[in-house]
């Protein structure tokens, strides 16, 4: 259900800054794609997803010792990024 809502919430804010004249609609698509991810963020799911991807995509195979390794990096990198851009001000 919260897929379904999540879709539909996306694609609401894309027919609404599409409609709009945009020098680059690539860039409405980026911030429609990363809209309500907070929150699989916090359950950890995105990371697990990630760490998935990211052994498919090398080829490897990894015990669950070394995923769940690789899954703290993942977050260790994610908070880092997060604390850094919460300093960041635009005026």
């Amino acid at each position: 259900m919260r897929i379904a809502y999540v879709d539909s919430f996306r694609l609401g804010l894309a027919k609404t800054w599409l409609a709009k004249p945009l020098k680059d609609p690539t860039c409405a698509g980026r911030v429609v794609n990363r809209t309500c991810t907070e929150s699989t963020w916090k359950d950890r799911v995105t990371t697990g997803y990630l760490m998935l991807t990211l052994c498919d995509r090398l080829d490897c195979n990894m015990n669950d010792e070394a995923q769940g390794q690789l899954v703290a990096s993942i977050i260790g990198l994610y908070n880092g990024a997060s604390e850094s851009i919460d300093e960041v001000r635009i005026v």
